[in-house]
C-alpha cells in the first residue's frame, strides 16, 4: 500500500520536527521561575535622522523570556520635546541567528511623542532585535534597530 502526501503537509511535518524549539507560550508544562531576564539598557537614545527625531526606550516589564514584556517609548526632536513622527510609529522583533520573529506587539500612543509597547514576548534567549519603523501607507520611511541579548 502506498501512501502519498501532498507538498504543504511535508513542508509542515518538516518545520514541526526542525523548529528551534519550545515555545513557552504553548509549553503547558513550561515553569514560570525559570524566566530569563536581560540585562540590555539603552545608553542615550535611537536616532531616525531624515526625521531629525529621537527615539529613547524605557522597561516598565523586561526585557524577559517567557513573560510579558511593555516599554514605554518617548519620541523628541533634537532639543528633547516629544514630538510625533510623521507617520505610524511600529515596532516588531526579530532574532536574526534563528530567522524567525515573535508575536506582533501591541502599540498604543498615550500622549504626544509616548507610546506604550506591550504584548512583547521574546519566546527564547539569545539575541534579538527591535526594529521601530515610522510607516507611511505601509511603507517604511525610516527604521532603527536595537540588538538586545537575552
Amino acid at each position: 500500500m502506498k501512501v502519498l502526501l501532498s507538498f504543504p503537509l511535508v513542508i509542515f511535518i518538516f518545520l514541526a520536527l526542525t523548529a528551534c524549539g519550545r515555545s513557552p507560550f504553548t509549553n503547558e508544562n513550561y515553569n514560570p521561575s525559570q524566566l530569563v531576564q536581560g540585562q540590555n539598557t539603552l545608553q542615550g537614545a535611537l536616532a531616525f535622522p531624515q526625521q531629525g527625531l529621537f527615539i529613547r526606550p524605557f522597561w516598565r516589564n523586561g526585557p524577559v523570556v517567557g513573560d510579558e514584556g511593555q516599554l514605554l517609548i518617548v519620541v523628541s526632536d533634537k532639543d528633547g520635546h516629544p514630538k510625533n513622527p510623521s507617520g505610524q510609529l511600529s515596532l516588531y522583533l526579530w532574532m536574526p541567528d534563528m530567522g524567525h520573529g515573535s508575536y506582533p506587539v501591541s502599540l498604543k500612543q498615550i500622549a504626544i511623542g509616548v507610546f506604550e509597547a506591550s504584548e512583547i514576548y521574546f519566546t527564547m534567549d539569545g539575541l534579538w532585535d527591535i526594529h521601530f519603523q515610522i510607516l507611511r501607507e505601509g511603507q517604511v520611511l525610516e527604521e532603527i534597530r536595537w540588538p538586545l541579548t537575552l
